[in-house]
Parts: C-alpha cells; structure tokens; sequence
C-alpha cells in the first residue's frame, strides 16, 4: 500500500463531466490531481476526446478493479466523490475504505442523489446513507428537498458551497436588440411529474406552469417566442400542451445541443427560463448568468441564505402560473431585461468565479488533510521572524 501521498486530490463520479471540470479548475490554481474513471472502450473514447479539446494539466487513471481503485485512491490526501460515485468501486471492499491508508471522502450532491435517491426504500439508497455517514464531508446545495433530506437522516458534516464543477464561460454576450419580439430559451429537461409521479420525486422542473403563463401571456398580447428543448420525461406532453394552444407558432422544438449550440442559444435569446420546482441554481442558471443573461426560474430565498449569506441570486424569482405569468408580462420591459441580465453578470461573477468557490475548497481540505495551499494570513506578523 503507497505510504507517498502522490496526489492532492482524487476525482471520481462522471455525470455531465463534473470530474473533469472540477479537476481543470483545481489543475489551474496547481493542485495536484487524478481523475479515475473505470476501464472501458467507451470510457476511453469519452477521455480521447477531453485531451484533444483541453490542456488538462491532470492525470486520468482508469482502474480495472476495485483493489486497482483502492491502491490508487490511497496514494491522494482526500478523494472527491460525486454522488456517491466512489461506492460503485468499493462496494465489494468497503468496509477496506476504513483502514487509515484511505483518504477522507468529500461526497458532493448533484442533486437528485440528496433530493430523491438518499430517501428511497433500497439496498442501494441504504448503502448510499450510511455512506454519506462515514464521508469527511457531505457537500450540499441549497435545495429546499436536499436540506429536509439532510435533517431527516440526520446526516452529519453538512457543509452548503457552491457546486464546484460550473465552468463560467469567457465570453458575456450583449442582449440582443428587442425589436418587438421577446425571445425566451427555455433548456431545461421537460418534466412535472406527468409520466414519473413516484412520490419520493423533487427533481422534476414544473414546465407544465411555465407553459401555460407563456401561452396566456401571448394570447393576451405579448409578443413573444419560446426555444424549447424537446427532452425529458414529459416531452410529449409539452408537444401536445403546445400543439393544441392555438399560438403553436410563438414555439420553436428544438433537439439536445451541444455546449457551443447551447450558447449560442443563450447569445440569440433576451431571457433564459429555468426550473420552477427544485428551489435552486443549477448549471443552467450559472451558466445563463455568467452569459449575461436574467434568469426565470424559482429559488427559495430561506434556503438561499443559508448558501449566499444575504447575496440573494438576482434571478426573476417566480413558482406558481400566476406568478409566472406577471414575470413573463414585466419582461416586456426592455429596461428590467437590462437591468436584470447586469445585476446577473455581476452577481454569478461574485459568488461563482473559481477563486472564489475554491478558495473554500482549498480550505476545508487543509482543515481534513494538513495539505496547504495558501496562505490563509497567520503567517504574516510584524513582531516575529
């Protein structure tokens, strides 16, 4: 077993990239890191492209069984765990992740882990628990279903930050000139629980309201367009809700894009629309934000304190159709879009630039680990050398 802690940090859990964009971020302020990823063809195809599109600054190990994770692991100061990423190797070893060799494990929510799955009747959701037990930290958003989930199984070492993985993109886009009609891009995945209404569900992103505001907003008069992407659980539903409006013209369906097409749709649009349901940001408001655009979306503004302080998210903050439907007709306002797409810019430029959210990582693995990075200002002092 390596005594020679080789690396500051270990990576592993996959979803959307989240490993490779946190180890790009962590690679750039130079901390040393791997990330694992399991041994496949595909699984290689995935890391082929990633090196010839970044100048990764870190190591990929992919490990070929679960004793091969558990040597490697072992050579990091702390391990990242994305959704409880790190149990699919070790869960015929687990009780091995105890010995004082293993590093500490950091469990990082990403979102229906800690809204849904952590409360399910499972084998698998009762490994996931007691894992969240034994992690060094379990690090949360500010989602209301998270926060109740976290009380209710009494999880401890909880710690609100913001998700580490958001790449904020270089470039803030101008608002497009709005000659009359308002452009909406509305990305989000298409689900209000009409196909999967399991009661344990949070996770779904209440469209059904957005859509129906939007169509009584333009039958009364606004003169407006919706980008919608036709993905999700309750695709269908939405399709037939527009077909069957009579203002089917004021949408656009559109399939899943790629990064780039997505920002492109973000440079065309006066106004992103989010998620009613969950109560937070996910990638798709910071991201739409650091393009300089405002967000519809709802967020709850209790459990936003508890993550920004009072630094409340500037988003056009909206749940019910009602409420909805008053944001969609203040939108007609070119003044509020604008004033609205620059308290964005400047507010996920505050709370989500990388300095800032790794900064408190950084910190908090000193505190688990003894490795520092910095320094936090206790070394500077006048009276002694």
């Amino acid at each position: 077993m390596p005594k020679q802690k080789d690396y500051d940090i270990g990576i592993i859990g996959d979803l959307a990239l989240v490993d490779f964009n946190t180890a790009k971020s962590l690679a750039e302020l130079g901390v040393k890191v791997v990330v694992f990823r399991k041994k496949s063809a595909s699984a290689q195809e995935i890391v082929d492209d990633f090196y010839q599109e970044k100048h990764l600054g870190f190591e990929i190990y992919n490990y070929s069984s679960p004793m091969d994770f558990f040597k490697k692991a072992c050579a990091c100061h702390a391990l990242f765990s994305f959704t409880g990423a790190v149990l699919g190797p070790l869960k015929t070893i687990y009780p091995l992740s105890l010995l004082p060799a293993f590093p500490p494990v950091v469990n990082i929510a990403t979102g229906s882990d800690m809204l849904e799955f952590v409360a399910q009747k499972s084998i698998r959701a009762f490994l996931f628990r007691l894992h969240l037990r034994l992690s060094a930290m379990n690090w949360i958003v500010d989602y209301p279903h998270s926060l109740k989930n976290a009380a209710r199984f009494k999880i401890p070492r909880v710690y609100l930050m913001p998700f580490p993985a958001f790449r904020l993109p270089e470039e803030r886009f101008d608002l497009p000139e709005q000659d009359g009609t308002i452009n909406f891009f509305h990305p989000s995945h298409l689900d209000w629980q009409g196909t999967d209404n399991r009661h344990e569900r949070y996770s779904s992103k209440g469209n059904d309201r957005f859509i129906r505001a939007f169509i009584r907003a333009v039958k009364n008069g606004l003169n407006a367009k919706c980008t919608l992407l036709y993905r999700g659980a309750d695709k269908d539903l939405a399709k037939k809700m527009i077909q069957e409006s009579g203002v089917e013209d004021s949408f656009i369906l559109k399939d899943a894009l790629s990064r780039d097409e997505l920002f492109e749709e973000f440079a065309h649009c006066h106004v992103v629309v989010d998620q009613f349901d969950v109560g937070g940001l996910g990638g798709i408001a910071i991201e739409a934000m650091a393009a300089g655009r405002p967000v519809m979306m709802y967020v709850n503004e209790n459990c936003s304190r508890l993550q920004y302080g009072g630094d409340t998210p500037p988003v056009i903050n909206c749940w019910s159709e009602d409420e909805i439907y008053n944001c969609l007709i203040d939108c007609a306002d070119a003044s509020f879009i604008k004033e609205k797409s620059e308290q964005s810019y400047s507010w996920v430029h505050r709370q989500h630039r990388t300095e800032v959210v790794y900064d408190k990582i950084l910190f908090y693995i000193y505190l688990l680990t003894g490795k520092k990075f910095k320094d936090y200002g206790w070394e500077k002092n006048a009276y002694k050398n």
